[in-house]
């Protein structure tokens, strides 16, 4: 799942969407 996050996190940030990406490192620490 961390090969899929990553691969989302990246398309954030070419999108410059703070605030999703922001949800997504919450999500990673939430699942860690």
């Amino acid at each position: 799942w961390r090969a899929g996050l990553r691969a989302v996190t990246g398309l954030v940030s070419d999108e410059g969407s703070n605030i999703v990406l922001n949800d997504e490192l919450m999500l990673m620490v939430f699942l860690s």
